[in-house]
């Protein structure tokens, strides 16, 4: 039997390292600027227990490989043997119905109930067990978890105890419903319980004209039975029920109560696994394969030590929102990224609403889906572990708003700073901004040479195209590559957003007249605006 039983994690000390950084380490920004909180609230729509639990699966992602490729391993299983989705949903279902009438057999109320709980936890267990390996034995199961998984259960379907368990519960069940064949009886007497041998006419009974006149009450004439709510003490009319079953079948309640007395301790709940863990894995594949169904394309990443390839990459949270409008994966628009063994930042410049933001996300997002061991949106693709994923999104989009901006800007990026090291991942959007044009880009060269030498995997953002236009060929900053958000002029001078990032050296060509001519915004009144906030001065325009 395996020493240590779980699908999320492929070692006890794997899972201690995990909780121990849980609430430790901010996570505020992967929730907020990358939107995973969109995708968690997606995924586990319908999930009611430890909801929390499957949350900070997401929101402090994995550190190192062998936990990752484990939970990649089971995603990729799930996802190559359909049948496995099926009998993982049917065996997690399970689980809480064992445990549940398991906790029902030891309330000590009634020792006859206690005892026929008892038996229904084993044949509920024994269910289960014969399910989950005979459907999995056949199946070619690659996984580590998925594999130690099924060995836990076939050692247990093939010991002598357990098939012990299995001959004496199934025929003490069959002997129990036999018995359990008689009616039951009324009487307005002294012994006012008797047992009807025989066929009996269940509408000629109050009991049958109550259930009769209840399912039309309740408009379902379907209705032909109903049962007592078992989980209050016994009544009296109870007690006297089973006094007087005990009368008529005497040998089966003694068998019963032997049952009870060897099985009381019998591991029925301690074999399985908490369900949370079978929800991580079911409730992501449900969300994949609603997307896959209007052409979203998903993969198994796979990990690399030194560089990062993605092809396909788009913003998965966009693509549910484009999902939940009726729409498909033709609307939303696939970008490839990579960071070869030479390259550490990446500066992405170009238009105004020309997607570096989504892009941005779509990159973030894509990492900390990876690191958590799920399919991630994308074609294809081969990633790094990071220890930490940082971003640097501004609080508002809009210029202007917060006057004490860039003080704060620098302070995040100040303390940002402190924790990030070689093997970090940084993603910043937009910073500095709010300052003035020279200022930004100066900030800029700064920064971005203080992260090249400490050696970390950054994406960086920005409208200060002299950026990439300065560093790109600059050998003290090797490392530096970059990326532009494609538009193509028109004869107006507008520029079409194709949503398309590619490997380009900045233009410095921005468009940003476009967005005044959809507003209605002249560039006399943008101008005034921009002075009057101080954000420029009078020597910009002469």
């Amino acid at each position: 039997m395996a020493d240590y039983l779980s699908i999320l994690w492929p070692t006890e000390q794997s899972k201690s390292d995990w909780e121990e950084r849980v609430g430790t380490e901010f996570s505020g920004t992967i929730k907020r600027d990358l939107n995973a909180e969109r995708i968690v609230n997606a995924v586990f729509a319908r999930t009611k227990k430890d909801r929390d639990k499957l949350e900070m699966l997401f929101y402090y992602p994995l550190r190192d490989a062998d936990p990752v490729s484990f939970r990649l391993e089971i995603m990729q299983d799930i996802r190559d043997i359909p049948a496995l989705y099926d009998v993982l949903m049917e065996f997690s279902k399970a689980l809480p119905d064992i445990r549940d009438v398991y906790a029902k057999s030891k309330t000590g109320r009634n020792a006859d109930q206690d005892a026929a709980r008892l038996l229904e936890c084993a044949c509920d267990y024994i269910q289960a067990v014969n399910s989950f390996v005979e459907k999995t034995r056949p199946m070619d199961l690659k996984s580590r978890g998925m594999q130690r998984l099924r060995e836990h259960f076939s050692k247990i379907y093939d010991s002598k105890e357990y098939k012990t368990l299995s001959e004496e519960a199934t025929t003490l069940d069959r002997d129990v419903k036999d018995a359990s064949s008689f009616f039951f009886a009324l009487n307005n007497s002294p012994n006012s319980i008797g047992i009807i041998r025989g066929t009996l006419n269940l509408d000629e009974t109050i009991a049958g004209k109550i259930v009769k006149d209840a399912a039309i009450l309740f408009r379902n004439e379907q209705k032909t039975n109903c049962s007592i709510y078992n989980n209050i003490p016994t009544t009296p009319l109870e007690q006297e029920l089973i006094g007087a079953f005990r009368k008529q079948k005497p040998e089966v309640f003694e068998r019963l109560m032997k049952f009870n007395e060897k099985y009381a301790t019998y591991p029925f709940t301690e074999d399985g696994i908490i369900e949370y863990e079978f929800e991580f894995y079911l409730a992501y594949i449900a969300f994949v394969r609603t997307l896959e169904e209007r052409g979203f394309q998903f993969c198994v990443p796979r990990i690399a030590e030194k560089e990062q390839r993605v092809f396909g990459v788009y913003d998965l949270g966009l693509a549910h929102e484009v999902f939940e409008s009726g729409g498909d994966a033709s609307r939303v628009i696939a970008n490839d990224f990579q960071f070869l063994p030479d390259e550490r930042v990446l500066i992405i410049t170009g238009p105004n609403q020309g997607g570096k933001t989504t892009f941005a996300r779509s990159v973030g997002l894509f990492q900390v889906l990876a690191q958590t061991g799920c399919l991630v949106a994308a074609r294809e693709a081969t990633f790094m572990i990071v220890d930490r994923i940082f971003t640097q999104f501004p609080e508002r989009e809009i210029v202007g708003q917060n006057k004490g901006r860039l003080g704060e800007e620098v302070t995040r990026i100040a303390e940002m700073l402190k924790n990030v090291t070689s093997k970090s991942f940084i993603i910043f959007n937009e910073s500095f901004a709010s300052a003035r044009r020279a200022d930004g880009a100066e900030l800029g060269r700064h920064l971005i040479k203080r992260l090249l030498d400490i050696g970390c995997n950054v994406l960086f953002v920005t409208h200060l195209y002299e950026l990439s236009q300065e560093l790109d060929n600059d050998p003290d900053y090797k490392g530096v590559v970059s990326f532009m958000a494609e538009a193509q002029e028109a004869e107006d001078g507008s520029g079409r957003r194709t949503y398309k990032i590619i490997r380009k050296t900045s233009t410095g060509v921005a468009f940003a007249m476009d967005i005044c001519r959809r507003t209605g915004v002249t560039f006399e009144q943008l101008e005034q605006l921009l002075k009057e906030r101080k954000l420029i001065g009078e020597e910009a325009t002469k």
